[in-house]
């Protein structure tokens, strides 16, 4: 997932970490870490956190600026593949 400015982007992964990376210098600026297998983030849209889903069957809202985790969302019955935000940043899917 690449920001609004293009100038950073977050890679999920499959290793319980997701990525953040400064585009311009070509260099990892921050990291996040939890106990599953990540399958995707994306940015809230005024890019103060991040929401993640994975194989935990959990979302996961992460401050943008120290990537702690900010709110955990459990209830789902299986794993979960893939998420999208609407664009005033109310609902997601």
């Amino acid at each position: 997932t690449i920001n609004a400015t293009d100038e950073e982007a977050i890679s999920a992964s499959a290793d319980g970490s997701c990525i953040v990376w400064n585009l311009i210098r070509g260099v990892r600026t921050n990291a996040l870490f939890a106990s599953t297998l990540f399958r995707a983030v994306v940015y809230h849209p005024d890019e103060s956190q991040l929401l993640t889903c994975g194989s935990d069957r959990k979302m996961t809202y992460w401050d943008t600026s120290d990537c702690n985790a900010i709110r955990i969302l459990d209830g789902a019955t299986a794993e979960l593949n893939s998420l999208d935000i609407e664009p005033d940043g109310v609902a997601f899917a």
